[in-house]
């Protein structure tokens, strides 16, 4: 109780404080230090990534100002680099198939049947559904690089880089020092005309040069002058990139019908025939049997007038031939055997014909004596528009003669051409210079392998005199090469 009314007591003497005089303490606070060093260091924090990050951005404006000039130097260093600088030639001439650009580049001529369009119709076609690329190759001992360029697998194209100095900043330099393309001018027709008529390749007329065969028959020799038998020429065209369109026109200008023979390559001319008419016939057979009545004076001279011509030279050289025999009892013509062939048509005023005919000859005694002949007989015009025979012979009128045109090439020229009978037994061969220390081996064909690799065969030795055995029989329209060897050396033929 005591302890109790003690505790009263000692309260009520204790001073009473409002809560309103109750203050902070007069000593600084240490949450308020962090504060103002956390802000102190944040302000300081800023201004230091300011300063940072346009000291960065300064560096970088002035690293880019140095990279300019950097950048071009490089640029112009790369350009000139083989390397880039190939590239650069693969996309002007090649990477668009600018065929024109690379016909031009590449300074190709046009040729006697194909031009510069025909060039680029053949790339263009070739191209068709084709990649186009290029790559490295080794040049050899020549310090050019060599590109390669490529349609798929197929070679079309090669480009040197040669390399010089500039005199004024005195830096390598590259530039194309050739370009050669891979023109496949493996094509060739052979075109048949007669004389007057004019063949066209490609719209394009073929001169005389191109001749390479002759077809003649031996009846030029009996014909009146500027009057001709059966001719065929044939020209030859080579070095074609495509198959060529092939005309013939006739002396009117009129194109003739021609007939394309995949087995000869050849377009060979579609001509009639031309068939005797039945008079024709008539007096052909009238006139040969007349020539066998009169050999065995079974007939005489008004007779034989009928058919034969009393003015020509052959009228009177049958008139002064010895009889065949001197009687018989009768006579009568084997018509098994009578035939008439090679008949030809030179003008509305000239034909020939060959008859072969059997005269069998009874005479007196029973035997039987044969007189065969196998003779052509020329018939002309006369002034009654008559037709008499003029001439006869026993020679196969219609006999072809052929020649061909050998072309003699010594290091690249031409020093001979010339037409020469295919059945020739020898040929003589030019005369050309040696070189110093060598010797003419013979004339040789060239051949050519598919993958490119060249064979030359040697067809003809000259003799002491220039001339040359034809060992195969017949000739073919060819080129031949001169071929060189060491003078003195073995060989072995």
């Amino acid at each position: 109780m005591e302890n109790e009314i003690m505790t009263d007591l000692q309260l009520e003497e204790l001073p009473t404080i409002e809560e309103s005089q109750l203050s902070a303490p007069t000593f600084p606070k240490r949450r308020d230090r962090v504060a103002e060093r956390e802000k102190k260091l944040r302000k300081n924090a800023r201004l230091f990534y300011r300063v940072y990050f346009i000291s960065i951005a300064a560096v970088l404006c002035i690293l880019l100002i140095l990279m300019i000039p950097l950048r071009s130097w490089l640029v112009r260093f790369e350009s000139t680099q083989p390397d880039s600088y190939s590239r650069q030639v693969f996309s002007d001439l090649f990477a668009q198939q600018d065929w024109g650009k690379v016909y031009d580049a590449a300074q190709l001529e046009d040729t006697d049947f194909e031009t510069r369009e025909d060039f680029i119709a053949y790339m263009q076609a070739k191209a068709k559904e084709k990649d186009i690329s290029f790559y490295e190759t080794s040049a050899g001992l020549s310090k050019d690089h060599k590109y390669i360029v490529q349609l798929g697998n197929e070679k079309i194209a090669t480009f040197y880089l040669a390399s010089q100095v500039n005199e004024k900043n005195k830096k390598t330099e590259w530039s194309v020092s050739s370009l050669e393309l891979e023109v496949n001018r493996s094509h060739s027709v052979t075109v048949q005309r007669l004389p007057g008529y004019t063949v066209l390749i490609n719209g394009k007329e073929v001169s005389d040069d191109y001749i390479v065969r002759t077809i003649t028959t031996k009846a030029e020799e009996y014909l009146p002058e500027g009057i001709h038998g059966y001719t065929l020429e044939e020209l030859y065209i080579d070095g074609l990139m495509t198959p060529p369109t092939v005309e013939v026109k006739n002396q009117d200008g009129n194109i003739v019908p021609t007939v394309y023979s995949v087995a000869d390559n050849c377009y060979q001319l579609d001509l009639p025939v031309d068939e005797m008419t039945e008079d024709q016939r008539d007096v052909i057979l009238g006139a040969a049997k007349a020539n066998a009545l009169f050999a065995i004076r079974a007939i005489g001279t008004g007779d034989l007038s009928k058919f034969f011509d009393y003015t020509s030279q052959i009228y009177k050289d049958i008139c002064n031939t010895p009889t065949f025999i001197q009687s018989f009892a009768s006579y009568s013509f084997d018509e098994s055997v009578t035939a008439i062939s090679d008949f030809y048509r030179y003008n509305d005023n000239l034909f020939s014909a060959r008859v072969t005919l059997q005269l069998d000859i009874t005479r007196k005694n029973g035997t039987v004596k044969s007189l065969d002949m196998n003779t052509t007989y020329i018939f002309t015009k006369n002034a009654n528009g008559t037709f008499m025979v003029t001439d006869i012979t026993n020679v196969n009128l219609q006999e072809q003669v052929e020649q061909v045109k050998l072309t003699f090439d010594c290091n690249g020229t031409v020093v001979e051409s010339v037409m020469v009978d295919m059945h020739a037994a020898t040929i003589t061969l030019p005369q050309i210079s040696v070189p110093e220390g060598q010797e003419l081996l013979g004339w040789a064909t060239r051949e050519v392998a598919g993958n490119g690799q060249v064979t030359m065969n040697i067809l003809f030795v000259p003799d002491a005199n220039g001339t040359a055995p034809v060992s195969s029989g017949t000739l073919e329209p060819m080129t031949l090469y001169a071929i060189f060897g060491e003078k003195g050396a073995v060989r072995n033929d």
